[in-house]
């Protein structure tokens, strides 16, 4: 284990183009999320020894941006 290491800190974006139903985006990502353990592991050490646990009570924030550049032109 590495506090300090990038590792599992790794993001990624994905652009959307074109219409989008944001309600069905959202609910269809959380679902994903409430139904993936590993995506809400967690892990921690009891006296040096390392363990891992799923966190059931962790709920996505979605955040949603609207990045239309429609008007950059």
């Amino acid at each position: 284990m590495a506090p300090g290491s990038p590792v599992f800190g790794a993001g990624q974006l994905i652009w959307l183009d074109g219409p989008i139903d944001v309600a069905g985006f959202v609910t269809a990502v959380g679902t994903v999320f409430a139904e993936t353990d590993a995506l809400r592991v967690c892990f921690g050490d009891d006296d040096g020894v390392p363990f891992q646990h799923v966190d059931m009570s962790k709920v996505l924030d979605t955040k949603v941006v609207d990045a239309d550049h429609d008007d950059d032109q």
